[in-house]
């Protein structure tokens, strides 16, 4: 690994640590150990080496302080506290989410906030399906509020997502409460507006409601319809990344635009080379206005762009000198990226596929030219898909086993698609050439599509649920890492670490299935869940077991990674390490024999007087759960704070552990 590498990589750790406590205790010790590393292979170099690594930690910690959004004063996150009651907000509309049947919702560019100035994203839900365009500023009417946290363990946390991509706070509004100010032209407006007529030419195009939408996916990166069922079997069949137009997409395209570009002008000289270079980089960043200039296709563009230098500079270890040059010069621009899943999912496979495909050419590569094509196919995805095992786990806690199945088929012809869906865009207003063209297209995709949905059908071969943390994903990443090195490198230093991994992961592993007892109060609306955790097993506790929402249960089994040993029906109450439950259901009968100091847990909107209840029992905390309306908990909320009794409402504040020693 180049120096760069190296700077590069703590730069990425710099940025990470920003937002912890105790960063230099934590990750720079790590640092120092990967650095420490090239001594044997660097020499005198590993004194420079270090230095540099050290300030490039330091300053990208530095750089992502300084790019903190709630650095400055005017950010709308210092103000909703304030501003409890509805406000004025101006806004322009930035970026355009998927939608769902009945609402849709924009990232929007706050501007001022009861008509004073202020900055900084958030979150509009509007409910309507009326459509916002980038550019166009509104005056409205609501209140400001914080993202909410997830309700239960092991749920999305949508919060620290919007959080990662700077935006901290939201507000809804509905289409009759917008006013209409002015539209202020934008690169992404424009972008916006011509994926749009460009998704029209595809619809006149005669179609399958499915074909259609795959086909909107594939080469505009609109995935509106895609509905549910298709993306489970593209998920189901490990093929979800065709879906999103990614670091896939655009490098097949780039290979298609170089063989395009070289019939045209033939690379005998460096002049020539550097215009086919142009050529394919402008035509990269074309296409990316043309899908609308999507967060996840500008920086898979960047990284091309970037790559593409080698077909110009033919020097060794280029390509990897560039990725890493590529992957800091994004950062500068938006530290926040390395959070994002695309982007770690990306460079990830892109890493793995330029260090560890040419070492498995070199060492073996059928002679005949279609044999050599589908070796090079295999060994591409199996690298890719290993790669990105350790965060695929992490993220989506299954592995597609048959994932070399769908990649070997469809990849190959992924070029064919896109190419075949740019013409039909040219195409589509002909009325005539059109239709024909329509059905042809349809047939292929649709057929893919069976293919796909046949692949998806093999359960056996798909393992889901698969219990994985933060720290299992990094141990995991650098075993990968690691046993690539040894395979190319077998010295002492390198069995080493590779041993002592082996073990960390695997008692990682297994202090997992052997963690402490909880008793957990999960948030579910209309219903009310306990569960009891014993080390690897749970025990699910509820009045109502058929409405139990698996989802729920299956995120909590994850995070906690335990599975489901029994369920059975709600007591009244019952002791647990040395705690005492109370449970007063809508009847508000309780008898239990030792209810002073107990927890208290209301359910099913209770007919009780908690004014005597408290004085009677003294409760620690007193938790309200989803199965009460709001009415009623907002009148608990005023009893409680008269007592001076805690109330914790897991539809505010979500799940409660009772007791975890």
């Amino acid at each position: 690994m180049s120096p760069l590498a190296y700077c590069t990589i703590c730069f990425v750790l710099g940025v990470l640590a920003y937002p912890h406590s105790t960063p230099l205790h934590l990750i720079f010790p790590i640092t120092l150990f990967m650095l420490s590393y090239v001594c044997h292979y660097k020499g005198w170099r590993i004194g420079f080496i270090i230095s540099f690594s050290f300030l490039s930690f330091i300053g990208g910690r530095q750089w992502a302080e300084t790019r903190n959004p709630l650095q400055n004063s005017l950010h709308i996150s210092h103000k909703h506290k304030t501003n409890d009651k509805p406000a004025i907000v101006g806004f322009t509309v930035k970026s355009v989410r998927k939608p769902t049947d009945y609402s849709r919702s924009y990232i929007v560019d706050i501007e001022q906030l009861d008509l004073k100035k202020s900055n900084g994203l958030a979150l509009l839900q509007l409910e309507t399906t009326a459509l916002l365009l980038p550019g166009e500023k509104y005056l409205t009417t609501a209140k400001i509020e914080l993202i909410p946290s997830p309700s239960n363990p092991g749920a999305f946390d949508f919060e620290a997502y919007m959080k990662k991509k700077g935006v901290f706070v939201q507000f809804k509004s509905t289409s009759d409460e917008l006013t209409f100010v002015k539209y202020q032209p934008t690169i992404q407006g424009y972008a916006h507006r011509l994926r749009k007529q460009l998704l029209g030419h595809i619809d006149n195009l005669g179609m399958r409601n499915k074909s259609k939408a795959v086909l909107h996916a594939l080469v505009l990166g609109d995935r509106s319809e895609i509905d549910n069922d298709l993306q489970a079997d593209y998920a189901s069949a490990g093929a979800i990344h065709l879906l999103a137009i990614s670091g896939l997409h655009v490098g097949v395209l780039m290979l298609i635009l170089q063989s395009f570009f070289r019939l045209i002008i033939p690379t005998y000289s460096q002049y020539n080379r550097w215009v086919g270079f142009l050529c394919v980089t402008i035509s990269l960043w074309g296409y990316a206005f043309l899908t609308g200039l999507s967060p996840s296709v500008l920086r898979a563009v960047t990284m091309f762009s970037f790559l593409g230098l080698t077909s110009v500079i033919k020097r060794v270890g280029l390509p990897l000198q560039q990725l890493w040059l590529s992957m800091i010069t994004l950062i500068l621009i938006k530290p926040s990226l390395v959070y994002e899943v695309g982007f770690q999912l990306s460079y990830s496979a892109v890493f793995g596929i330029l260090w560890v495909m040419p070492k498995i050419q070199a060492f073996y590569r059928p002679k005949k030219v279609i044999f050599k094509r589908v070796w090079d196919l295999l060994i591409l995805g199996c690298i890719a898909q290993l790669s990105t095992l350790p965060l695929s786990l992490y993220y989506f806690h299954q592995f597609p086993a048959l994932f070399w199945v769908s990649n070997m088929v469809i990849i190959p012809f992924l070029g064919i698609i896109l190419g075949a869906g740019l013409v039909g865009i040219i195409i589509a207003p002909w009325t005539y050439g059109a239709n024909h063209y329509g059905k042809l297209l349809d047939g292929i995709l649709h057929q893919m599509n069976q293919l796909i949905a046949y692949v998806a059908e093999q359960e056996s071969f798909l393992v889901t649920n698969i219990p994985f943390d933060g720290l299992d994903a990094t141990l995991l990443a650098a075993l990968i890492f690691f046993l690539f090195l040894t395979l190319q490198k077998r010295t002492l230093l390198n069995l080493i670490i590779l041993t002592f991994l082996s073990i960390g992961f695997h008692y990682s592993i297994y202090q997992s299935l052997t963690s402490v007892k909880e008793l957990v109060i999960l948030h579910q609306y209309k219903n009310t869940i306990l569960i009891s955790k014993n080390k690897k097993r749970a025990l699910i506790l509820s009045e109502n077991l058929k409405n139990v929402d698996l989802k729920i249960i299956n995120q909590y089994c994850l995070d906690r990674q335990v599975a489901v040993q029994k369920k059975q029906t709600l007591p009244f109450g019952f002791e647990w390490q040395n705690e005492s439950l109370l449970i007063v259901d809508k009847n508000g009968i309780y008898d239990f024999p030792s209810l002073e100091g107990s927890i208290v847990l209301l359910r099913n909107n209770p007919k009780v007087h908690l004014d005597d209840l408290i004085e009677k029992i003294k409760p620690k905390t007193i938790v309200s759960d989803g199965s009460n309306f709001k009415s009623y908990v907002k009148r608990w909320a005023k009893t409680c704070a008269k007592y001076n009794v805690l109330l914790h409402d897991t539809a505010a504040s979500g799940d409660y552990v009772l007791a975890n020693p």
